[in-house]
C-alpha cells in the first residue's frame, strides 16, 4: 500500500479478538487505511476490546444474502439432487489452514449418515489443502452457499464470522463447532452469543453423545430462528465505499 500512496485502501475489519490480540497493532494497521469498517457481531454490546478509537464505521451484522434472496426448499433440492422427503444437514467446518477438521468432519459426515441424514459438504473456497471426500452425499464448493440454505433441516458450522451471522441472520438451525486455535477471532465468544437467538447449538470438542443428542434436537425443533433486524449492514458499507470513490 506504500508504494501507491493514491490508491484508496478499504479494511473491512471484524472485531471480536481475544484478549492476546495486541491492540497497538491493530491501530498501527487501521491508521494506513483510507476507510475502516467494522461488521457488527449478532450481540451489538461486545465484551471484549473490539474498538481502536479510530475514525472507524461501526455496521450492523453483515451478510452477503437476506432472506429474501434464498432459493426456495424445492428449487434449492433439486439443484443439489436431494431428496424431497429426507432430512438433510450442511456441513462447514472452516478452511482447515488453521488446523485439521478432516478428522472431526469425517466422524460427524459418517455419524450423520448413519442415521439416514443426506450431508452436503460446503468446501471452502479458500481452503489451501482439499481432498476429494467421498463420505458426504455430495460437495460444492459455491459462493454463496447459504442460497441454498432452505434445502437443509440444520448445519453443522464453524464458528466464523459468515458462518454464524449467516446461519442466525437467515434462520438456518445449526450446531456450532468454534475453532479455539484462532490467533485472533474470538469464535467461541462468538458462538455464546448466538444462542439464544433460537436453535442453535454449541460443542467445543466432538463427541458423539453430545452430538447424537444435539441432532435430536436440531431434528425435532419446528423453529427456523427469531426475526432479526431487517438492516444488512452490507447496504451501508456499499454506501460508504461509494463515498469514498473506492
Amino acid at each position: 500500500m506504500h508504494s501507491y500512496p493514491k490508491l484508496q485502501c478499504v479494511w473491512v475489519k471484524r472485531g471480536l479478538y481475544k484478549d492476546s490480540v495486541d491492540q497497538g497493532h491493530l491501530k498501527s494497521l487501521a491508521s494506513g487505511f483510507s476507510l475502516v469498517l467494522a461488521p457488527g457481531e449478532l450481540v451489538a454490546e461486545n465484551e471484549g476490546p473490539t474498538t481502536l478509537k479510530l475514525a472507524i464505521h461501526q455496521l450492523g451484522p453483515i451478510s452477503l444474502l437476506d432472506r429474501n434472496d434464498l432459493m426456495n426448499r424445492a428449487l434449492a433440492r433439486d439443484i443439489l439432487r436431494l431428496p424431497k422427503d429426507q432430512p438433510c444437514a450442511y456441513v462447514q467446518l472452516g478452511a482447515g489452514n488453521i488446523n485439521g477438521i478432516d478428522d472431526v468432519q469425517d466422524k460427524i459426515i459418517s455419524n450423520l449418515r448413519e442415521k439416514g441424514i443426506r450431508v452436503v459438504l460446503g468446501q471452502s473456497p479458500i481452503a489451501l489443502h482439499t481432498k476429494p471426500d467421498l463420505r458426504a452425499d455430495s460437495v460444492i464448493v459455491d459462493y454463496p452457499n447459504s442460497k441454498y440454505f432452505r434445502a437443509f433441516d440444520f448445519a453443522v458450522l464453524a464458528g466464523g464470522y459468515n458462518s454464524v451471522c449467516e446461519a442466525v441472520r437467515l434462520g438456518l438451525p445449526a450446531l456450532f463447532i468454534p475453532n479455539t486455535e484462532t490467533g485472533a477471532d474470538d469464535q467461541l465468544k462468538r458462538v455464546q452469543q448466538s444462542l439464544h437467538y433460537g436453535p442453535y447449538e454449541m460443542m467445543v470438542e466432538y463427541s458423539k453423545e453430545e452430538f447424537d443428542s444435539v441432532v435430536k434436537r436440531l431434528l425435532e425443533c419446528q423453529s427456523r430462528g427469531c426475526d432479526l433486524p431487517a438492516t444488512n449492514g452490507a447496504v451501508l458499507a456499499a454506501e460508504l465505499i461509494g463515498q469514498h470513490g473506492v
